[in-house]
């Protein structure tokens, strides 16, 4: 077991990649850089042959007293008891450091993969920190091939935005404003409350070309719907949608989440 030093690039380098094979953007280093407010730290396990086996990227959230540790989508690797068994020692090094009075994590283990794992591990009271997913599509077919799974009314209201003039485009930075005006609009209409508009300037920044923005426009030009999406490794997330409650018979929504 190690500790991620931070000042470490090729430690640093190491951990990234890994958690890029994962598709897990939540434990890349990077996003300790978007997590603002939160300290960044990170435990390691190698194998035999000296490479990593299990990495596990923690949060840790100070207060002046003690602390919380969260590793959101951690940890990823090899599940096996000493892997595992290298993580809870290095959370207790932190946790002893940093005066933490729990450690929260949620990794991405199914159930009916890792029954062992569950057996051992997951109490009754235990539920996901994050979100659970309405849907993982597999897009190594062509466009056209997925397209084809999709329900006759989802592909009729695509068609029907694309017949009405609405067109996709992909932005950086450039665009924040104009998503973060959607943004704020989709919150107040569905009651959720919003992140500021640096967060989304500290994911752009952090995750450079991995992490655009997905805005659709009507044929006049004006912002109908947008998505944050970030594509780390092998699997493409759907992070952040909004939408304006105008024009929707223009079907925005459906174009920007499909292309």
């Amino acid at each position: 077991m190690e500790l991620l030093d931070l000042a470490n690039e090729s430690q640093m380098s190491e951990f990234n990649e890994f958690a890029r094979r994962y598709g897990e953007f939540m434990q890349s280093p990077c996003w300790g850089n978007v997590k603002r407010g939160w300290l960044c730290e990170g435990v390691i396990s190698r194998g035999d042959d000296k490479s990593i086996r299990a990495v596990c990227l923690v949060l840790v959230k100070k207060t002046p007293l003690i602390s919380l540790m969260y590793a959101p989508r951690g940890f990823i690797g090899e599940v096996s008891e000493s892997a595992f068994n290298d993580i809870l020692e290095g959370t207790k090094i932190l946790a002893k450091k940093y005066r933490s009075v729990a450690f929260l994590f949620d990794p991405r283990v199914s159930e009916a993969d890792e029954p062992d794992f569950f057996k051992k591990y997951r109490s009754e009271n235990i539920r996901p920190i994050q979100p659970c997913e309405n849907v993982i599509l597999d897009l190594a077919d062509t466009y056209e091939e997925t397209e084809r799974g999709f329900k006759s009314d989802y592909r009729n209201r695509i068609h029907k935005a694309l017949n009405r003039g609405v067109r996709l485009e992909i932005h950086d930075e450039e665009a924040v404003d104009e998503f973060y005006a959607l943004y704020e609009e989709t919150g107040k209409r569905n009651g959720f409350p919003v992140r500021e508009k640096e967060y989304f300037m500290q994911m752009l920044s952090a995750f450079g070309n991995d992490c655009k923005i997905f805005l659709c426009r009507s044929k006049e030009g004006e912002p109908l719907s947008a998505a944050v999406g970030l594509c780390f490794g092998s699997r493409f997330t759907y992070v952040y949608g909004a939408s304006s409650s105008q024009n929707r018979n223009l079907y925005p929504c459906y174009l920007c989440t499909a292309k």
